[in-house]
Parts: C-alpha cells; structure tokens; sequence
C-alpha cells in the first residue's frame, strides 16, 4: 500500500529510515529483555513489579541521553542533512527520532503484560501497532498529505499506543504502582539497579548484532542495488516477515511457563514444553516456507500489484531463513528464560551477524540482485541454527534433553522434500496452478500429521486448541 501511495523510491528510503531509527531504538537496550529473564529469579508479584519499574527508571535515563545527542546532532552538524541529501527529510527524520526516543520507557510495558502471562493483551497492542502504517497511509491519502507529514503521523500514533498501553498497565495494577513508583524515582541507588545494568549489557550486544542482521541489508543494498530493486527485495522480505508473527506467538505462550518451571525447578514439565513447542514450530516454520513457495507470488501480486517480480530462487532461501529463524527463536527463548545467556550465548548471534553480513557483501560483488541477499540472510542464519541447539543443550545438561541431530532430522523429513518436490512441480511448469498449490499445501499438513507419534498427535491437539 505504501509503494502505490508514494513509489518504489519513496518506499526504499521508508526502509532506510526504519533501518536507521532500529539502531536508536537499538531493541530498548536490553533492558525489557532482562526484566523478563531476571522474572525465574523469584514468583512474588511485588519482586516483579519493582523489577519493571526500575526497568522504565533506566529507559528514561536512557531516553534523555538519546535526546540530547540527538538535538545537538541536528543542531550543530550537517550531518543529516547530507547524509539525505534534502534538508525537509533530515527535519523530519530527526522529529520522529526524538518521538522514538520519548517513546523508549513506554516499550517495557507492552513487554510487561507477556511477563505477566497476558498474551492476549500484548497481541491486541501488536496487531494495533503493526497496522499503523496502513492507518497512517489512509490518513495521508484522506488528507493529501506528503511523505514527510506521513512519517509524523504514523510515530505521533505508535507513540499515543505506547501511552495508552502504559495508562492500561497502571490501571491493571493501580494498587501497587502508586504505592512504589514515586519510591523507586526518589530513592534511586545504583547497587539496586546493578544487576539489571549488568545482565542488559549482555541483552544490548546481542540486540547489536540483531541490528546488524536486520537492519544493514537495505544499507548495504544501497551501494550496490538501484531504489526500484531494493524495493522488490524489500516486499518479498516482508511477506515473510508478516509470518514472524506466527511462531512468535508460540514464544509469548511459552515464556511465563519456561520462567516459572525455571524458578520452581520443574524440569520434567520443561521437557514437557520443550518438545511440543518445537514440534509446533518446526510445523509453523515448514508451513511458512512451502506456503511462501505456493502463494507468495500471488499474494505479491495482489497485494502491490504486477510491478513486482518475485524469482523461485529468492523465494526458497528467504523461506529458509524463516523456517531456520521459527526454530532457533525458541531456542534463544529457551536460553533467556532460563538465565542461560553467558559468554557464548553472546557470542553466537554476533557470529550469525558476521557470516550474514560478510555472505551478503560478497554475494553482491558477484550478483547485485536480492537473491545474493537472500543466500546470505539464510547462511548466516545456519550458522545460528547449528550452534544455538549445541549451546542450549550444554546449558541445560543433565535437566533436560535437547539433540541437535533431532531436530535436523525432524526438519528434513518433515519440510525438505516437500520444498525439493514443489521446485521439481515449477520446473516443470506445474507451479502456477492455485488449486493444485491447496491440494500440495493440504497434502503437507497431512504428511506432517501422520509424521508423529499417537502422543505427539494428542498433545499436538491438546496445543492447538487450548484456550
């Protein structure tokens, strides 16, 4: 929708807007991320409540911090003026920098309902949050504004979400965060906060290397690529990055029930979640792939009409890569969770950064178009697929089982040949039919079903329609 209103070229810079305000959010320093950890340290409300609020007492440090190199870089350098080559867009680029940056502390409270195990609330505040760049866009249409006015909109009102959800959050627990908020403000130590400062740095070096896997791409595409190319990358990427919804959802399900067995010391019950909520993401991951390889060129078509080709091959690594991420995402969950992020849990997303970033450069030395790219997002991805099993189960040993051998064999008899079949079905010409791709798709769902064992159906039952 954004490319018919404003052109690929609008849309490209859009993304290397986006990509840049990533590395100022820089995934809220960590520090949601350890509020939620440090959760299997202790059960009692009151221990969890002052947690989260000496989680905002940092943000809001942190925001101001933000602000003021922010207003001196606008202020006293040209820096974003050339860096945009217009000096309108560097105006509005640094407004809506300064919104993201106020809107920073109000990020833990959304986050706080998932510790909280109201997932139902937090997926209400995402799906609202994720459809303001259609919301934005209807306004601008409506009322002829201009691309920059557009951006505005659309933080002015991610920024009114973060208000209300932090209104929502006291009234939920009015009685205890007026009793403690103003304490926690007026009696500020820094021994008290030490270990949430400690353990965010570990979070803030591992949310660096998440910026460099997400965020550089259309940085890098930008020397290499024209506005129209980088353009039909970014929409097929984006197709696939809609579907990261769905197996995040498994994540917000199991992070209260990881932390709580964590706390309890109940392995048998986390070799309970462990299992189905792999299985279910190996179901989820395969889906995404084989559906993405049958619908997503039609649902490109659809959704920004012909002006956006879309080949096989990119499909296919840019499935992988989702398929890989389903998993590993679980994994990291399971690391989090369970106070596991040492050394080498900061090690293996940062080595995944390297091997991504250095595949997708010499990738586009070699080929300057998104399937280069798209083989390096799914390299770098297997790096981290390999190792983050091996790393949890070196955590975890002795507590509960986790193979990395299993899961690769589960993978490739539950997903590959049924990718390695439709390949074969489009070489051949037989590709394009819908109702043959349902019947493929549905004969996947099927031959995924009969894969498992009589309990693993049940449980899997059990999962699917719990409430």
């Amino acid at each position: 929708m954004t490319i018919n209103y404003f052109g690929s070229d609008l849309y490209a810079i859009l993304s290397i807007i986006l990509s840049i305000l990533a590395y100022l959010n820089f995934y809220n320093f960590g520090v949601p991320t350890t509020v939620g950890s440090l959760f299997s340290s202790s059960g009692e409300h009151e221990f969890r409540l002052k947690l989260i609020l000496k989680g905002t007492i940092l943000l809001v440090a942190i925001s101001a911090i933000l602000i003021v190199l922010l207003s001196f870089l606008y202020l006293n350098t040209d820096l974003l003026v050339i860096y945009f080559n217009d000096e309108l867009l560097a105006e509005t680029f640094f407004l809506i920098a300064i919104i993201t940056a106020i809107n920073l502390p109000l990020n833990i409270f959304i986050s706080s309902f998932v510790f909280y195990n109201k997932i139902y609330i937090e997926r209400v505040y995402f799906i609202v949050s994720s459809s303001l760049p259609i919301l934005s866009i209807l306004i601008a249409d409506y009322l002829e504004l201009s691309f920059n006015e557009y951006l505005i909109i659309r933080f002015v009102l991610l920024f009114l979400i973060g208000i209300i959800s932090f209104i929502h959050f006291l009234v939920l627990f009015k009685t205890y965060i007026q009793k403690d908020i103003f304490r926690q403000f007026n009696f500020f130590k820094f021994y008290a906060y030490k270990q949430i400062i400690k353990q965010s740095l570990k979070y803030i070096v591992i949310g660096a290397s998440a910026l460099v896997i997400w965020n550089t791409d259309a940085l890098i595409m930008k020397n290499f690529m024209t506005l129209e190319e980088i353009t039909f990358f970014l929409v097929i990427f984006k197709l696939f990055t809609f579907s990261f919804f769905i197996f995040s959802a498994i994540n917000l399900i199991v992070t209260p029930m990881i932390s709580d067995c964590h706390a309890k010391g109940d392995y048998v019950n986390l070799q309970y979640i462990y299992n189905n909520s792999l299985l279910l993401s190996i179901f989820i991951g395969g889906s995404i792939w084989i559906g993405g390889l049958l619908f997503s060129r039609s649902i490109i078509h659809f959704w920004v009409g012909d002006s956006i080709d879309s080949d096989l091959s990119t499909i296919v690594f840019l499935g992988a890569y989702t398929a890989m991420m389903s998993i590993n995402s679980l994994l990291t969950t399971f690391l989090i969770q369970t106070n596991s992020v040492k050394k080498y849990g900061v090690l293996v997303p940062w080595i995944e950064a390297v091997v991504h970033t250095l595949l997708v450069i010499l990738f586009l030395n070699i080929n300057q178009s998104g399937f280069s790219v798209a083989m390096g997002i799914a390299f770098g991805m297997l790096s981290s697929f390999i190792m983050t099993p091996l790393l949890l189960q070196y955590k975890l040993r002795g507590k509960i089982i986790i193979s990395l051998s299993q899961i690769i064999k589960k993978v490739f008899f539950m997903q590959v040949p049924f990718v390695l079949g439709y390949i074969s079905l489009f070489t051949f010409g037989y590709g394009e039919s819908t109702l043959l791709n349902v019947l493929y798709f549905t004969f996947y769902i099927l031959y995924f079903y009969t894969m498992l064992e009589s309990n693993q159906k049940i449980l899997l039952k059990k999962y699917l329609l719990r409430k």
